[in-house]
């Protein structure tokens, strides 16, 4: 087997320790960087004579950088790639350059599905600080919309079919199988807004799937969820839906982002945590990475 001369993990990639000690078996020399690099010049110099590096999702890596890194053949990056747009390496240009490029898929689902069950029975059945309406609430009936139906919207789906809610998705392209075997309805997207009163969010980086019209549409006394790498909507036009206080925006470390001064009001539930992070999610991501 061809060995790379040098592989470097670029940032905090999440692979269990005896993962990472196992990678000797593939690279001549492996180099472990501690952290997310503060700026394109000290990721550069992380990796600017490396053949191989892993990458989270933490850590951009544009086209100029990749340039300026003449070894480089391969880049495997320690999350998923939804398309080459969403994701925070330059593929079109690491391709262009002749670098593989690889992912990881279905690795943090359960844990996502976990957070937005546990936090949507609490909220509504009052057991925790906060209580959604003024009388305990079964999920049983309750219309909860979808946006995004990949495999963590899938699961999400059959978990509140489970606890008897009705079900409604949109996703840029309908999945008829999936309805089939999930049991949500497809709807258009302002339909969907209108007929829900609960909404999760499942969505690549960098979408924006909501607006100021979405918003009004969505209405008052009503519940946002979002475990996404970052807000998947419009952030004013957030921040006026949540001026109205029976609007509550659920959220993770991933939802959140940097928006953590504007999304502060007492009708956002937030966990300062990343929802999925879990030892099986870190035993699955250590074994795909791997095997890339």
């Amino acid at each position: 087997m061809q060995k790379f001369k040098k592989l470097v993990l670029a940032d905090d990639t999440g692979l269990l320790k005896e993962t990472i000690q196992s990678l000797e078996e593939y690279a001549q020399t492996v180099t472990v960087c501690e952290g997310i690099p503060s700026d394109e010049d000290e990721l550069y110099e992380r990796i600017k004579d490396a053949d191989g590096i892993l990458l989270s999702y933490k850590t951009t890596l544009p086209g100029k950088i990749i340039k300026r890194c003449p070894n480089l053949k391969y880049i495997g990056l320690c999350c998923t790639i939804v398309t080459k747009e969403s994701s925070n390496v330059d593929i079109v240009t690491a391709e262009a350059q002749g670098i593989t490029v690889t992912g990881v898929r279905d690795y943090g689902d359960q844990g996502v599905v976990d957070f937005v069950i546990a936090n949507l029975l609490s909220y509504l059945h009052g057991w925790g600080e906060k209580q959604w309406k003024d009388y305990k609430t079964e999920l049983t009936d309750v219309p909860v919309g979808i946006i995004g139906f990949g495999v963590t919207g899938q699961m999400v789906c059959q978990a509140l079919k489970l606890l008897g809610a009705d079900v409604y998705y949109y996703s840029r392209t309908r999945k008829p199988e999936a309805e089939k075997e999930c049991g949500a309805v497809y709807l258009e997207l302002p339909e969907l807004l209108k007929k829900t009163e609960i909404i999760t969010m499942h969505l690549p980086k960098f979408t924006s799937a909501m607006g100021q019209e979405e918003f009004e549409l969505f209405g008052s006394g009503k519940i946002l969820i979002n475990t996404s790498l970052g807000p998947v909507f419009d952030v004013d036009a957030m921040v006026r839906w949540l001026s109205d206080s029976s609007n509550t925006y659920i959220c993770d470390q991933c939802g959140m982002g940097e928006w953590k001064e504007k999304f502060n009001g007492d009708n956002v539930i937030f966990l300062d945590q990343v929802c999925a992070k879990t030892l099986q999610l870190e035993q699955r991501l250590s074994e795909k990475a791997r095997n890339n």
